[in-house]
């Protein structure tokens, strides 16, 4: 029987109750069946618990539609274990799994997020609940509520139907996206989907920056922005080139410099029909071009290269770190295409690799005292080695180029193979102190470095003219070398061309965990097909990987916590004391992540070097 304080409203044809009573709250709570999924939405006070609270749970499934108002009926703690013990359909697990976590003593909840069932049939990418309503539904979503308040003690009409239009539309999509993926689809959904805690722990942790060396690293950048800038201005003051910085003055002025014929060539942005000034493509036509272009060219990608790093991670971290304590992340599950993570609030997917930089991010905690680093906190780090290779040969089936992955040296191979030098010669080069090869030596590492630029950028689809410069060679000697590393790894080769004729013939590109990604006409390249199953499966393995780590420190007694994944790469924060069995744990999870996806495969050299973590003091240390 309702009581006063419980009435109906009506909403998209269905029957609410509106709960402002405990009683009436835990009584529909109860008519729940666990085993049944049903969809959940929460609006709240702030984005974050500790920071505000949950106003309103709405509730929305086969049988039962009901929304709890926790400012009458009580405060979402006293619910959140009983709510944990059922099942749940939500749009952002990132969101409402932090109000669980945060909230629950006993259970962990259950969370099926349905922007990732999307993801798990037609690739990943940027969604909102009203996105996904309009595209999947043909529902209109009004979200001009969203950042109402939602703390005053009677909402209007609007709020409430508002948040009851949430829970319709999110267990619409459910009962929509269940139907629509296949049996693989949904295990490849689960990949991406069990990562959510994982992440959100990531996101809770952040990274710490040591402000005095990040700043003479600011004023490095700075003086080599300079040096740049004047190099140009030599060549193109201002009466010529007004902003170095101007994307369209630059297109002018090329194209004023260049002739008919290279501008005809020369790639250009879809929107404006600029020439495109991607670093790759400066690089590529550096490489042509006469003296003094080529060297304006290569000036100009050094110019855009450190003012890239000063306007991203420049004088804005130290401004953050000082303002915050710490520099947040947020890690956007199946944010690329291929599902890969991609990160906002600071863009920790874009920090360059290079040792001097990472070692502005030092081993403290959110909680450690004073300034710089803390004695008793450790990073703990590691990566996939090569990763892209060897999901390549795994997928392809090529067991030469993944015994190179796993026990040689791909890249020395693949030199080896490009520039016609006997494998053995080559390796005991480059592996040797020995004073008579002083002379030979570098040469042979650049070898083996150019072959490496140019193994990935073959990888990604890329053609000679792009692995030309990888190679620093003519176009006529690219296709020699494609040529030469096709032979070598003929299945690995030809897994482009397969993955080429079935995207053109389905428009759908498979993705080993059973996922697949959906390529529209006009992007239907070779580098596409080339690129996203790699690229897909490394992701897949990442997830699984974090999934893995969080669960297992979780069920140990170990003071840790994840800090960041990057590409490849998980970072740990742990206790001093505690970090040799956080490293082993580490490594342990990695390897669990990559045979969920690859069973029954040889593990050994899977992560850095030899399948060990790095446990140091700074980010740096792991490069």
């Amino acid at each position: 029987m309702l009581t006063d304080s419980t009435y109906h409203i009506q909403c998209q044809g269905l029957n609410f109750r509106y709960i402002k009573n405990e009683k009436e709250a835990r009584m529909a709570i109860a008519l729940l069946d666990p085993d049944e999924v049903h969809a959940l939405d929460f609006e709240t006070t702030s984005l974050f618990p500790g920071e505000g609270e949950v106003r309103l749970t709405t509730i929305s499934g086969h049988r039962h539609h009901f929304i709890i108002d926790h400012l009458y009926a009580g405060k979402f703690f006293k619910y959140a274990d009983d709510l944990a013990r059922r099942q749940w359909a939500v749009f952002n697990s990132l969101f409402e799994g932090n109000w669980f976590d945060c909230n629950c003593e006993e259970n962990e909840v259950t969370l099926y997020d349905v922007g990732h069932m999307r993801r798990a049939k037609l690739g990943g990418g940027p969604l909102s609940l009203a996105i996904m309503s309009k595209r999947d539904l043909k529902i209109e979503l009004d979200k001009d509520e969203q950042n109402s308040n939602w703390a005053r003690p009677e909402l209007t009409e609007s709020q409430i139907v508002y948040a009851m239009l949430d829970g319709i539309v999110t267990e619409r999509l459910w009962l929509h996206w269940k139907e629509e993926l296949s049996p693989e689809q949904w295990c490849g959904f689960l990949v991406i989907n069990d990562a959510w805690r994982g992440t959100l722990e990531m996101e809770q942790t952040g990274l710490q920056l040591d402000v005095k060396y990040h700043a003479t690293l600011v004023k490095h950048w700075t003086m080599k922005r300079d040096i740049c800038e004047r190099y140009l201005r030599k060549w193109t003051p201002q009466n010529i080139l007004e902003n170095l910085q101007s994307k369209k003055q630059i297109s002018d002025f090329l194209k004023q410099e260049l002739s008919p014929h290279t501008v005809a060539l020369w790639p250009k942005t879809e929107a404006r029909g600029q020439l495109n000034q991607e670093s790759n493509t400066l690089r590529q036509a550096a490489h042509r071009l006469p003296y003094p272009l080529h060297r304006w060219l290569g000036a100009l990608v050094r110019f855009n290269y450190y003012n890239k790093y000063l306007s991203t991670y420049g004088q804005k971290l130290i401004d953050i770190q000082n303002r915050l304590g710490y520099i947040p992340t947020r890690f956007n599950m199946a944010q690329a295409i291929t599902g890969r993570y991609s990160s906002s609030a600071e863009n920790l997917q874009n920090i360059p690799r290079k040792k001097v930089v990472r070692r502005s991010f030092i081993a403290r905690t959110r909680n450690s005292p004073g300034r710089g680093v803390d004695p008793n906190i450790r990073f703990v780090m590691a990566d996939y080695s090569s990763i892209e290779v060897r999901v390549l040969a795994e997928l392809a089936h090529d067991e030469v180029l993944l015994y190179e992955a796993i026990y040689g040296n791909v890249h020395a191979k693949s030199a080896a193979s490009i520039f016609d030098i006997d494998y053995e010669y080559f390796c005991d080069v480059i592996n040797s102190d020995d004073p008579k090869y002083d002379n030979v030596r570098p040469i042979f590492k650049d070898m083996r470095s150019r072959a490496k630029a140019f193994t990935f950028q073959l990888l990604y689809g890329a053609g000679a003219g792009a692995l030309a410069i990888a190679l620093r060679c003519s176009d006529e000697e690219a296709y020699l070398a494609i040529e030469a590393w096709a032979k070598t790894y003929p299945r690995a080769y030809h897994y482009r061309t397969i993955m080429f004729e079935q995207m053109n013939h389905s428009g759908f590109l498979p993705v080993c965990d059973g996922r697949t990604i959906f390529v529209i006409k006009l992007d239907r390249s070779m580098p596409v097909a080339a690129n996203y199953p790699v690229q897909g499966a490394a992701a897949s393995v990442m997830y699984r990987a974090v999934y893995h780590v969080n669960k297992l420190l979780r069920l140990s007694t170990l003071r840790a916590q994840m800090a960041a994944s990057v590409h490849d790469e998980l970072l740990l924060f742990a206790r001093h004391d505690h970090a040799e069995p956080t490293a082993k744990l580490l490594i342990h999870g990695m390897e669990q992540g990559w045979l969920d996806i690859f069973p029954n495969t040889d593990t050994t050299n899977l992560i850095g070097e030899g399948n060990k973590a790095t446990i140091g003091w700074h980010w740096g240390m792991k490069v």
